[in-house]
């Protein structure tokens, strides 16, 4: 009879990452006999003697068992949002073993290294982790201030609070590791939030003054609690969707459907003002034109979560025809970046396609990994080669 592997009776736990991390110990000979704790050891001499120039399916094995290893160790389970997949080790506690597995790679000592990651997500279970300090204050101050609001939901760094309010923690998060405490970083949040009801109930005269446009993917409006599936969401093509956020200085909020309602305006009246506060906020966007020995590419990489949104801006299929030539291929990977590249020739857009499809599997707010063809007034048409 053949015996029952640690890795099999965990399965439907760890879901997807099961699989991918069978096939990548079964081809580099990575022992998943006896438990979760040997595999660890023999993952470290794995990656020791990988000797493949490609580090993406290093990166997506060695991640997928360290995933399913976290995922045994903590009793933990698989999680997803689109294309990003982590481990969920305790309440509101993700933790990315992709980005592990990068770290680890780039370090002298892999064994050392490997076993700094496992003892990073330990603290994270334990509440003494960079990130899970900040989520257990900011649940602890929310409840001490009174405030209606209450943690729904973590993934990665950000935290949702009910179906529409989504707090961005990472730049608390690196203020904290910066030596300010982490009551100090989280009570700016907690008092911006405190003052919610108020600013929510603006009129339109003073709410469009907030809006922006967000671009986000299907997937992303099905993982949303039943109530966030009332959000105001335009299609842009078959696959994204243009939400619009209000925005302030600790927190960004997305917009229903009943809002735009109670404005007395439409939706589209909604999205186009939204539009202008982009175009207002996009005077020092930061493009670069690459060359690269395929061609050259366009990259708008800001650092203020609006490059994505930028496609809709009505100036860009000019700018990037100029730059480009008539026939213009963009990709949204993530929130934080655009990408664009001529049409031809073909090596330029499959080189395009593997970087486009690396951002966004490593993104913590993908949207997509597809190449789109731009049309005037930000139209994205399906691109197929």
């Amino acid at each position: 009879m053949r015996r029952v592997l640690w890795i099999e009776r965990i399965a439907e736990q760890a879901g997807p990452l099961t699989s991918v991390a069978q096939q990548f110990a079964l081809r580099h000979g990575v022992g998943l006999e006896t438990s979760a704790e040997s595999t660890l050891r023999s993952l470290a001499r794995s990656i020791e003697r990988y000797d493949s120039d490609d580090d993406r399916a290093l990166v997506e094995g060695a991640g997928a068992l360290l995933g399913v290893i976290l995922i045994a160790h903590f009793n933990g389970r698989h999680r997803s949002r689109g294309a990003q997949h982590r481990c969920q080790l305790a309440a509101n506690i993700t933790f990315d073993p992709f980005a592990a597995i990068e770290r680890v790679i780039d370090a002298d000592n892999v064994r050392h290294a490997l076993a700094q990651q496992v003892q990073l997500a330990e603290s994270e279970v334990q509440h003494q982790g960079p990130v899970s300090r900040v989520i257990t204050e900011l649940s602890d101050q929310l409840a001490d201030a009174g405030l209606p609001h209450r943690i729904s939901d973590v993934f990665d760094t950000t935290a949702w609070l009910g179906p529409d309010i989504e707090v961005d923690l990472s730049r608390i998060i690196e203020a904290t590791n910066e030596g300010i405490p982490v009551a100090r970083a989280v009570r700016r949040v907690v008092e911006s939030l405190s003052h919610a009801k108020e600013q929510d109930a603006l009129p339109w005269s003073e709410a469009k003054a907030r809006l922006l446009p967000r671009v986000v993917n299907a997937k992303f409006l099905e993982t949303l609690p039943e109530a966030g599936r009332l959000l105001c969401a335009q299609s842009l093509s078959p696959e994204l969707f243009v939400t619009l956020v209000m925005s302030y200085e600790r927190r960004a909020r997305y917009v229903r459907h009943a809002e735009i309602d109670r404005w007395g305006v439409t939706p589209t009246t909604a999205q186009r003002e939204a539009i202008e506060r982009l175009a207002e906020r996009s005077t020092n966007t930061r493009i670069s034109h690459l060359e690269t020995d395929k061609g050259a590419m366009v990259v708008a990489k800001t650092g203020d979560g609006l490059d994505s949104a930028r496609v809709l801006l009505p100036g860009l299929f000019d700018l990037l025809r100029a730059e480009l030539g008539r026939s213009v291929l963009v990709a949204l990977p993530h929130r934080d970046t655009l990408v664009a590249c001529a049409a031809q020739p073909r090596d330029l857009v499959e080189s395009v396609e593997q970087h486009v499809d690396r951002e966004f599997r490593r993104a913590p707010h993908g949207i997509s990994g597809s190449l789109w063809r731009l049309a005037a007034g930000g139209k994205l048409v399906t691109y197929s080669t």
